[in-house]
C-alpha cells in the first residue's frame, strides 16, 4: 500500500511542475511569445487525450508476463528523465525551430505521463482488495500526491532564486523533478513485484483489434452512461482551472505583484 503510493509523488511533482511552469518556463526561460507558449501546452494536452485512451486500451490487453500495467509504468520511469531533461534545455535557434522543438519534446512528456498515470491508476485498483483497503490506498496516495505538488510549487522558484543564470536555474530544475519522478516511479513498481493481474490472452475481441477505431467506439459507447458523461465534464472543468489558478498565479505575483522568488516561495 505504502510502496503503491509512493509512485504518486513523482506523479504530482511532474504534473504539478508542468501545469505551473511550462508556459512560465517557454516565455521567461527561452523567450518565446505567451501564445507561442500557451499553443504549444495546448497541443501537447489534446495529443495525451488520445494517448491516454490508446495506453489505457493498450495496458487492458498486454499479456506480459510482468502484469497488465508495470510494463507501462516501468517504461515512463525509464524516459522521463530525457525527455525532461530536453525540454528543459534552452535553444534558441530561431522561432520556427524553437516552436517545433518545445512541441515535441512537450508531447513526449504528455505521453510519457499519460504512459504513467492511467496504467497506475488501472494498477491500484487491482491490488487493492476491497472497499476499505482501496479508500486507505488513495487517501495514502493523496498524502504522497500534496507532498509532490508542495515540492513542484517550491523548487523551481527557489532555483531561480539560487543559480545565477535562468538557464542553468531550469535546466537542473527539470532533471531533479525528472529523477524524483522516475526513482518514485522504479520504488513502486519494485515494491509491487508479483502484484497486479497477469493475462494469458487478450481481452478484446478477436478481429477488433487494438487500433485507435477501436478504442474510440469503446469510449463512445462508454459516454452513453450518464454518469461517464458527468465525470468527463468534471474531469474537464478540474483540469481547466487547476493549470489556469497555478499559472494564473505565478503570472500575477511576477509581473503585476512584482513580488520576489523567496516570497512567492512562501506564498
Amino acid at each position: 500500500m505504502y510502496g503503491y503510493s509512493i509512485g504518486h509523488i513523482g506523479q504530482s511533482i511532474t504534473y504539478g511542475f508542468i501545469s505551473t511552469y511550462l508556459v512560465v518556463y517557454l516565455t521567461d526561460g527561452v523567450g518565446l511569445s505567451s501564445s507561442t507558449a500557451a499553443t504549444i501546452s495546448a497541443l501537447a494536452l489534446i495529443v495525451e487525450f488520445f494517448v491516454g485512451m490508446i495506453v489505457g486500451n493498450a495496458s487492458d490487453n498486454c499479456t506480459s508476463k510482468m502484469g497488465r500495467r508495470r510494463p507501462f509504468m516501468m517504461t515512463a520511469g525509464i524516459f522521463i528523465i530525457p525527455i525532461m531533461a530536453m525540454l528543459f534545455h534552452i535553444f534558441d535557434f530561431g522561432s520556427s525551430f524553437n516552436f517545433a522543438y518545445y512541441l515535441l519534446f512537450a508531447i513526449l512528456f504528455r505521453v510519457c505521463f499519460a504512459s504513467w498515470e492511467i496504467t497506475n491508476a488501472a494498477f491500484g485498483a487491482e491490488i487493492a482488495l476491497g472497499y476499505d483497503e482501496r479508500t486507505k490506498l488513495r487517501t495514502i496516495s493523496r498524502v504522497c500526491s500534496v507532498f509532490g505538488n508542495g515540492v513542484a510549487y517550491v523548487l523551481p522558484v527557489y532555483m531561480l532564486e539560487l543559480f545565477d543564470t535562468k538557464e542553468a536555474a531550469w535546466e537542473i530544475t527539470g532533471v531533479l523533478v525528472a529523477a524524483v519522478a522516475s526513482v518514485s516511479w522504479f520504488t513502486s513498481v519494485i515494491v509491487n513485484r508479483g502484484r497486479g493481474v497477469i493475462l494469458t490472452e487478450r481481452l478484446e475481441e478477436k478481429g477488433k483489434g487494438l487500433g485507435f477505431l477501436s478504442v474510440a467506439r469503446n469510449y463512445l459507447e462508454l459516454l452513453k452512461l450518464k454518469s461517464a458523461r458527468i465525470l468527463v465534464l468534471y474531469k474537464v472543468g478540474f483540469t481547466c482551472s487547476y493549470a489556469l489558478i497555478n499559472v494564473a498565479l505565478m503570472y500575477y505575483m511576477e509581473y503585476s505583484a512584482g513580488l520576489s522568488n523567496n516570497f512567492k516561495t512562501y506564498v
